[in-house]
């Protein structure tokens, strides 16, 4: 039987590890035996979350002796290093063996360079799933803030839509943070813009007032994205379970899950707490609760950039 595992990408500052630790402790409660891989040489994460890594690429190489050693910069320290794991795939693999039968979790670097001009994370992501010897589904976060402004709600969803080519695994693209929306700042575009396969011309007024070489230009990768229909989004608090429960839903769903009961007896993963609810209304729930005051709960105005009152 496969293993089974999400991989987690995202620019640096989406929440990888947060998600990455919150999905393991969320898993944990249901008997589902979980291993968080860490596969970024620069993760520099405090003591108490390192303790919950199975492996560790710093074990292989890190980013600061690269750094060292050779005299780079840190963005090709960094490729340094996955062009050094990609060589070396050999520990990697009995490193993995220390997770038999568990379910992966695979914190990848940052860099969008790493998967969006370079090969290093498709070669590993198709050395795992070789043979069939993995399954595994691709979690994208992006950061709420680029809610904010438009070029960059365009440009956000042109990288994931990049990813899903690169690396070539089924894709869930997930909007970090949703608890700090109503912190960074006010604007108009509601939050099922992002939730649902996205209608890109209520962008159109925002890039009518950019200069006009701007403008071009992101009318155009709009139209890109309009014509793929591909890029929605989840949304996701890591202090709430259910928004938890829903991506790993997700996941399961994308890359074919299911238990080895013969190893590990388990109740129903989503058992707690998808089941009770439908994953729209759950959904809208999470959004409702986390964006809208809770005196304008029945409101229908779903925006996601309403400030808190004071």
């Amino acid at each position: 039987m496969p293993q089974f595992g999400q991989v987690i990408i995202g620019p640096p500052g989406s929440g990888k590890t947060t998600y990455s630790r919150a999905v393991q402790a969320y898993l944990e409660k249901t008997n589902r035996p979980v291993s968080i891989i860490n596969l970024d040489p620069a993760n520099d994460a405090p003591e108490e979350i390192r303790e919950n890594w199975t492996i560790d690429i710093a074990d292989l190489i890190n980013v600061e002796q690269t750094m060292n050693i050779t005299g780079l910069g840190p963005n090709g320290a960094m490729l340094y290093c996955l062009e050094t794991l990609v060589k070396n795939l050999d520990w990697l693999d009995s490193e993995l063996e220390k997770c038999k039968d568990n379910y992966l979790l695979f914190d990848f670097p940052g860099q969008v360079e790493l998967y969006s001009h370079d090969h290093c994370l498709s070669k590993i992501c198709s050395h795992l799933t070789n043979r069939g010897r993995m399954q595994l589904c691709c979690v994208h976060l992006i950061d709420s803030l680029v809610v904010c402004e438009p070029s960059r709600i365009v440009s956000s969803m042109v990288l994931s839509l990049n990813g899903m080519m690169m690396l070539g695994l089924p894709h869930i693209n997930v909007l970090s943070k949703l608890d700090r929306i109503p912190h960074y700042g006010a604007d108009t575009i509601p939050i099922s813009f992002f939730t649902n396969v996205p209608d890109t011309d209520i962008l159109i007024p925002f890039f009518e007032s950019m200069p006009s070489k701007y403008s071009a230009l992101n009318e155009k990768m709009a139209e890109l994205i309009a014509d793929y229909s591909l890029v929605s989004f989840k949304v996701l608090t890591a202090k709430d379970e259910r928004s938890i429960s829903l991506i790993c839903q997700a996941a399961d769903k994308a890359c074919g899950y299911t238990y080895n009961l013969a190893n590990h007896p388990a109740p129903d993963i989503h058992s707690m707490p998808v089941q009770r609810q439908g994953e729209d209304q759950m959904m809208h729930d999470i959004i409702d609760e986390y964006l809208h005051p809770t005196e304008n709960g029945d409101e229908e105005d779903n925006s996601a950039f309403r400030r808190e009152k004071t």
